[in-house]
């Protein structure tokens, strides 16, 4: 156990409660814990004061939940929770999405699926089995977490291939990343279809990560898919166009000229030559993402 000067120096050098905490289940207790610890009232070790006031802050943080957007309406999402509150037809849409793609998903592919959902009037409540954050709060995120996140998302998308469907609608505001199990979770499924079957809505708040082919063809594919996981990853590393050339340079050249160039195609096969290619730029590594 860190001792009070440690504990100082640990909150005020942090980015996020995630540093503070080691199990954020226990929040409550820990911030009580090291509130006891290093208050001014008790505690006169230099820096008390602003540790204090940082880690209050990230209680209140934790208690209220942070919030964004996404297709449907406001998203307030919590360590293991998060609810959406907006337009009541496309959250019906999406849970019924959802508990379809329960019923036909074996175990290897569940993990891509929020534990639960359940709606109540407008608001959608999503449980999630590990704590995760939104990939569109995860900005200027560096190379060795642009792999696994891309990685991921092919992955589930080759599963989708597989059982002829498509998401559809794969932005940054619709997955949740796993920081300690760099894994991936599809929170919404507002646009999924069955493949080459007419679309029925796209995002409009990322319309311009889809191929430009599909507002003239207007139908499910892989393309569509692939296009936009493109995007979103590009869009993570640091360029929100999601066009990547601001990130010229800046990343992996065989890593960035594989992102731009893969466009369409049997999303699995995408999938393998992806991973060929991460082995034989990046050694095998696990990654701590403090977010």
């Amino acid at each position: 156990m860190l001792d009070p000067k440690q504990q100082i120096e640990l909150i005020n050098n942090s980015k996020s409660y995630v540093e503070i905490f080691s199990d954020i289940s226990l929040w409550k207790t820990e911030s009580k814990r090291l509130l006891v610890a290093i208050h001014p009232d008790r505690c006169s070790l230099p820096g008390a004061t602003e540790a204090s006031v940082k880690l209050i802050n990230y209680m209140k943080e934790i208690e209220s939940g942070i919030t964004h957007l996404d297709d449907a309406g406001k998203v307030t999402y919590f360590p293991n929770y998060l609810t959406i509150e907006g337009d009541v037809e496309l959250l019906k849409i999406s849970l019924k999405n959802y508990e379809m793609l329960v019923k036909i998903s074996n175990e290897a592919f569940r993990k891509y699926l929020p534990e639960k959902m359940e709606l109540t009037g407008n608001v959608l409540k999503i449980t999630l089995k590990d704590r995760a954050v939104p990939l569109v709060s995860c900005s200027d995120l560096p190379q060795e977490h642009l792999n696994w996140i891309l990685s991921r998302m092919l992955e589930f998308c080759s599963w989708l291939d597989s059982v002829d469907y498509s998401h559809n609608g794969i932005n940054p505001e619709s997955i949740y990343v796993v920081p300690a199990t760099h894994g991936v979770i599809f929170i919404s499924f507002y646009h999924l279809n069955e493949m080459n079957k007419k679309i029925s809505s796209v995002s409009g708040r990322f319309s311009s990560f889809y191929p430009e082919k599909t507002f003239r063809e207007k139908t499910s594919n892989t393309s569509i898919d692939i296009e936009c996981a493109k995007r979103t990853i590009i869009y993570s590393g640091g360029d929100k166009s999601g066009l990547g050339i601001s990130l010229k340079g800046k990343l992996n050249f065989d890593w960035l000229n594989f992102v731009l160039r893969f466009s369409s195609g049997c999303t699995f096969d995408v999938y393998k030559e992806y991973r060929k290619m991460i082995d034989k730029n990046f050694e095998k590594k696990f990654y701590v993402l403090n977010i």
